[in-house]
């Protein structure tokens, strides 16, 4: 959830701030902005991913899908 403070000190501003609300992206545009925001986690989240780890972690436990 994202909760944007308006930090409008004139009318002006503040009709600015809520004219964005009229902005409307597409499927395309938002999986760009996805893409093009998109950060490398690093470490501890790469080390966790790997296989090895997992099967340290998780005593490589498979649930077999019915």
């Amino acid at each position: 959830m994202t909760s944007p403070i308006v930090g409008a000190r004139t009318l002006e501003q503040l009709e600015d701030n809520l004219g964005a609300l009229q902005l409307s992206l597409s499927d395309s545009q938002c999986a760009r902005l996805e893409q093009d925001s998109a950060i490398a986690l690093g470490f501890p989240h790469d080390f966790l991913l790997r296989p090895m780890t997992r099967g340290v972690m998780f005593g490589d436990a498979r649930i077999r899908a019915r």
